[in-house]
């Protein structure tokens, strides 16, 4: 189809730029380059990857991040919650929430990818409180 509308991703470099974004945008990939200082310039620099990595991260907050972190950690066998002591708790999807969802907002990169985190993450953090309230309401000798 490309080619019947005269666009020819690979001799323009679109093709590449496209590989590389694929390549760049997960969470784990960008944390494994600057720990090994493979973190480059282009890393920095590149708008599209900025919002594509935006959008993958702003996926994962929010309602919808939410449902989906309840709806994997059930696939997968694992708690919604445990409380501190429990084994299972460091698998919990609570605890995926604290290790990784609550710093989404800091690592966005794009304006626009900011200004809708901030909704996104204030959601995440009254979800939170929410579980802590109702986990102490059934648990009253819970210590926090």
């Amino acid at each position: 189809m490309a080619a019947n509308h005269g666009v020819d991703l690979v001799k323009d470099g679109r093709g590449r730029l496209i590989t590389n974004v694929i390549d760049n945008v997960s969470w784990s990939t960008e944390k494994k380059l600057k720990e090994k200082d493979l973190w480059t310039k282009w890393h920095d620099e590149c708008v599209e990857l900025h919002c594509v990595q935006d959008a993958d991260r702003l996926d994962a907050i929010g309602a919808f991040g939410v449902m989906r972190c309840a709806a994997y950690t059930a696939i997968t066998n694992n708690p919604i919650y445990a409380p501190m002591g429990d084994p299972k708790q460091p698998y919990s999807a609570i605890q995926h929430f604290s290790d990784k969802l609550i710093h989404i907002r800091d690592r966005l990169k794009t304006n626009y990818g900011r200004s809708l985190g901030l909704k996104r993450h204030q959601l995440i953090l009254d979800f939170l409180s929410a579980i802590e309230d109702e986990y102490d309401t059934l648990a009253p000798s819970h210590a926090n």
